[in-house]
């Protein structure tokens, strides 16, 4: 398809429409539903949407599932204490446990 798609537009256009009617073919609800056949093929249309609305989600609420993420700690310490400290400029609050609490303006 690729060389049709540089060497060849109309040849292209004509194997772009069957891959499109293929496609929607694959996709198609059987005529009649109650057939054994049709059920099946029901059965993954409905599998496959799932699926695909599931990765959609999981695109959407968990976009670092799909990538790497690059965490950054740094040596600090806080009331004579060493620690390590997790950077997180989108965070929204500051959480950490009480013997690292310090007071604001100390």
């Amino acid at each position: 398809m690729a060389r049709a798609a540089l060497d060849d537009p109309e040849r292209f256009k004509q194997l772009f429409r069957l891959h499109h009617e293929q496609t929607l073919a694959s996709r198609a609800v059987p005529a009649d539903p109650f057939d054994p056949a049709g059920q099946e093929r029901i059965e993954e249309l409905i599998r496959q949407r799932n699926i695909s609305e599931n990765l959609e989600s999981a695109m959407e609420y968990h976009p670092e599932s799909f990538g790497s993420v690059t965490m950054l700690y740094v040596d600090c310490r806080v009331n004579d204490t060493a620690i390590k400290a997790f950077v997180d400029c989108g965070a929204q609050t500051t959480i950490s446990t009480r013997p690292c609490r310090w007071e604001w303006g100390n």
